[in-house]
């Protein structure tokens, strides 16, 4: 009898998936305005999201590779649809870096769509312009849907409610260079991460 890929044991085709999905560096967001959707690229190459495609059993097996293996950078505007796009697979994400550019209605709203993001071990907030965040304050309020959403949520032993305490840990703030030479690069204290996590814990209460 001729035998397929799945035949191969479990631990095998997972070992496949890692290869042919998993990358060293963050996979890039891009929209492809022709079909107005988004697809996941590498700093030299697209991401082979077509194995995906090729059966119902492959694509349950592969999704949680692709998302869960690797670090995701997506502008802040660009998450309601990226989520909309990848549905429930949004709970596979383990790393992404949302950029920043300065509105905090932006942010809010892209922090609403990654509720659902329960298993995050990262969720850097990438900075080109601070805007409404120079506050704290103000990232902090940003960032409540995520953290509200993640704080009643039991922790994957279903034993109790994660504390936001935990929850906020996760949280990383980065200044980013921008594109056009002689702007600069906006660099980000030292201070103010644990500052938007104290905020984020205040306003939990």
């Amino acid at each position: 009898m001729k035998r397929t890929f799945l035949d191969l044991p479990p631990e095998i085709r997972n070992e496949i998936y890692l290869l042919a999905l998993q990358h060293n560096r963050p996979l890039q967001v891009i929209r492809v305005w022709i079909k107005h959707q988004y697809t996941l690229k590498s700093d030299r190459s697209s991401c082979n999201t077509a194995l995906l495609a090729t059966c119902r059993t492959i694509n349950k097996e592969a999704t949680p590779v692709l998302y869960g293996s690797n670090s995701i950078v997506i502008g802040g505007a660009s998450v309601p649809e990226f989520v909309a796009q990848i549905g429930a697979s949004v709970k596979h994400l383990r790393q992404i870096e949302v950029s920043f550019h300065g509105t905090i209605n932006i942010l809010r709203s892209a922090m609403r769509a990654l509720q659902p993001a329960g298993e995050l071990e990262i969720l850097k907030i990438g900075i080109f312009l601070f805007g409404d965040a120079k506050n704290a304050w103000s990232m902090a309020r940003g960032l409540v849907p995520w953290v509200k959403a993640q704080c009643g949520r039991r922790r994957s032993s279903g034993a109790e409610q994660k504390d936001v305490r935990d929850v906020v840990k996760v949280l990383k703030f980065a200044g980013r260079e921008f594109a056009e030479e002689g702007m600069g690069v906006v660099s980000v204290r030292e201070e103010y991460e644990e500052e938007v996590r104290a905020k984020l814990v205040e306003l939990m209460k």
